[in-house]
């Protein structure tokens, strides 16, 4: 196997009163969307997927197509589109590929959402 070009740094929780746990309040969604955002200085035509692992039996993913240059790219975090994840603790990451080639892959993001 190839090794990785890249190592980047690890997505972080936007909207969130912890850089470490969403309450069950934020994970409901709202006004303020939740998300697990990364920090990527990327080149048009990359892809972005982030991974959420749990306790479930598949992991969640994310996948954006990058389509313009800029610095943060996120994925909502809420009960509409991972249901799965409540009360669950998640690691989260992101890999970057390029014309279907592995670019590199982010540290790891350790939080918890919070139950009812």
């Amino acid at each position: 196997m190839k090794s990785p070009n890249a190592f980047f740094e690890a997505p972080f929780l936007h909207n969130t009163q912890s850089p470490y746990i969403m309450t069950y309040d934020e994970f409901l969604g709202g006004k303020l969307r939740c998300s697990v955002v990364a920090r990527y200085p990327n080149k048009i035509g990359e892809t972005l997927t982030f991974y959420l692992i749990a306790d479930t039996p598949y992991p969640s993913l994310d996948i954006i197509e990058i389509y313009s240059e800029q610095e943060l790219w996120g994925t909502n975090v809420d009960r509409t589109r991972f249901s799965e994840l409540e009360g669950k603790q998640v690691h989260a990451f992101f890999v970057v590929t390029r014309d279907s080639t592995f670019v590199g892959f982010s540290a790891m993001l350790r939080f918890e959402i919070l139950a009812q």
